[in-house]
């Protein structure tokens, strides 16, 4: 029997299409604390941050929280660009910046899911080349060397912070260790 027959023998309508990208987006994040090396890609949380992951398909945006394992439309305000490629995804995290005595939700776009790209630095490259599928309410989270990033967090950003964080694989992040922690 083909394929086509089988399932017409058994199944009605299609209910749900799982898309290649989304099985590689909905793996938890994984935060382990370790030291973070000079050499690493690094960035930084957001205290109280939540986790989600936009996922391009071909008929819109889908959002994946972490912190719930659900997957969601994305709401119009954070859907991605028209033109961003099917099966793109990226990790975000929440934050509520202060501006102008203001509370301004937005996306902090840390890292690129898929397609995979295993090399911290060359992931990011790749990230960057991406911003122009980002909404307003998503802005690309800076990430570099430890030594560059120390200096920036700690003049002050918009949004409390909870450390720095090295990027690993996709979805794996180290935190560092607390200085009072080290020995």
């Amino acid at each position: 029997m083909l394929l086509d027959d089988a399932l017409s023998l058994v199944c009605s309508e299609i209910c749900l299409q799982i898309h290649s990208a989304i099985d590689a987006a909905m793996q938890p994040v994984v935060i382990s604390t370790g030291e973070i090396s000079e050499n690493d890609h690094a960035s930084w949380l957001v205290e109280d941050t939540h986790f989600f992951t936009l996922i391009k398909t071909k008929t819109s945006t889908l959002a994946f929280c972490h912190g719930n394992q659900t997957l969601f439309y994305a709401r119009p305000d954070f859907a991605l660009a028209p033109s961003t490629p099917e099966g793109h995804s990226f990790l975000a995290q929440v934050a509520e910046d202060k501006e102008n005595g203001l509370i301004v939700p937005r996306l902090l776009v840390l890292d690129l899911v898929t397609p995979s790209v295993e090399e911290p630095r060359a992931r990011h490259e790749a990230l960057r080349a991406c911003t122009g599928f980002f909404p307003p309410s998503c802005v690309l989270q800076w990430s570099g060397l430890p030594s560059a990033l120390r200096p920036f967090v700690s003049s002050g950003l918009p949004h409390r912070v909870e450390g720095l964080v090295a990027l690993r694989a996709p979805l794996t992040l180290t935190r560092e260790r607390p200085a009072s922690a080290k020995k």
